[in-house]
C-alpha cells in the first residue's frame, strides 16, 4: 500500500518541492545523469513547477529525499542508494557533505583515514552514484511506495555526441616498440604522474577476467594501469587503446570494491607521439588521461 514517507509530508517549500523533483531523480537515474543545482532551479522553472531560488536552498528538499529514501528502507528492510547525491555542485559535481555517512556503507573503517577530497569523488562517482545508475527500474517501485507517479516528459538531451568510428580496428602485436616502451614506464612511473615510491609496475598483468594491462602500478593506496601504444600504432589502434583504457579502469575498480578500499582506479594511455585533433577529443570526452612520452 502507497504511503507517502513523513519527510514529504506537509506543504512548506521543502517537502513540495521534494516530493516535485523526486519523480525527476528517477529518470535522471534512469538516464545515468546527475544534475546541478543552478540547473534544477532552470529544470523547475521551465517545467512551471515552482518559481526561482537561491541554489543552495536546495539541500533542504535534497536532504528530505534522502530521508525519504530512508523511510522506505526501514519499512521494506532493505538498502536502497540515496538518490539525492545525484543533485550535484557544479564546480567539483559532487553531491554536499550532507551524503557523506552514506560512504561507510562502501568503504571499510581503516580506509576511510585515507578519505581525501580526491578519493572521496572516487567513492561517490565510482561506486555511489553506480548504484543509483544499477538500481534501474526499481526507482518506480520507490515511486509507488511513495504514491507518487512518474514523469510524463521525457527528458531532454543537449549537445551532440562524438560518435568514433567502429571501422578499421587494428591490433599493434608486441613490437620492439612497444616493449621497450612498456618497459620503461614499468620502471619509471613519473611517465604517468606517479612518485616514485609507488615503485615498479607489474608488466602484462592480468585481471580475474583475463584482460591483461602493459603495465599496473599498485601501492596499495592507488591503482593504476597504463595502456601502452607506440611510435607504430595508427589512428584505429590508439582509438582501441582509449576504449581499453575504460575498461581498465572499470576493472581496476571493481577489484578494490571487491577488496573493499577506496575506489580510486585510473587507467592511463602512454604513446610516443600526440593524438590527432579527433582523437584527442574523444580521450578527453571518455576522461581517459594521456601522456606523451618518446624513447
Amino acid at each position: 500500500m502507497a504511503k507517502l514517507p513523513m519527510s514529504l509530508q506537509g506543504q512548506r517549500w521543502t517537502q513540495q518541492t521534494a516530493r516535485t523533483i523526486f519523480p525527476l531523480l528517477v529518470e535522471l537515474a534512469r538516464n545515468r545523469r546527475t544534475i546541478t543545482y543552478s540547473d534544477l532551479d532552470t529544470e523547475i522553472q521551465r517545467r512551471g513547477w515552482g518559481h526561482h531560488v537561491m541554489y543552495t536552498g536546495y539541500g533542504h528538499p535534497a536532504g528530505a529525499v534522502g530521508n525519504a529514501i530512508h523511510e522506505i528502507e526501514e519499512r521494506w528492510g532493505e538498502s536502497i542508494p540515496p538518490i539525492n547525491a545525484l543533485i550535484v555542485n557544479k564546480s567539483s559535481g559532487l553531491p554536499g557533505h550532507g551524503i557523506d555517512w552514506y560512504i561507510e556503507k562502501y568503504v571499510d573503517a581503516q580506509h576511510r583515514d585515507k578519505m581525501t577530497p580526491e578519493n572521496r569523488k572516487s567513492v561517490i562517482r565510482n561506486w555511489l552514484h553506480e548504484d543509483i545508475f544499477r538500481y534501474g527500474h526499481r526507482w518506480y517501485d520507490v515511486l509507488r511506495a511513495m504514491g507518487l507517479e512518474p514523469l510524463e516528459e521525457n527528458l531532454t538531451e543537449n549537445g551532440e555526441e562524438i560518435q568514433p568510428s567502429r571501422s578499421g580496428w587494428s591490433d599493434e602485436p608486441e613490437s620492439e616498440f612497444h616493449r621497450k616502451l612498456a618497459d620503461y614506464v614499468a620502471s619509471h612511473p613519473s611517465v604517468v604522474g606517479l612518485p616514485p615510491t609507488v615503485g615498479v609496475g607489474v608488466r602484462e598483468y592480468t585481471f580475474p577476467s583475463a584482460d591483461r594491462a602493459d603495465v599496473m602500478f599498485d601501492d596499495g593506496a592507488q591503482a593504476v594501469a597504463v595502456e601502452i601504444k607506440s611510435r607504430i600504432s595508427n589512428e584505429a589502434d590508439l582509438e582501441r587503446g582509449i576504449y581499453q583504457c575504460i575498461k581498465y579502469r572499470a576493472l581496476t575498480i571493481a577489484q578494490q570494491q571487491a577488496a573493499r578500499r577506496i575506489p580510486n582506479g585510473k587507467a592511463v594511455l602512454v604513446v610516443e607521439e600526440p593524438l590527432s585533433e579527433s582523437l584527442d577529443e574523444l580521450a578527453k570526452l571518455l576522461r581517459v588521461q594521456v601522456f606523451v612520452h618518446r624513447l
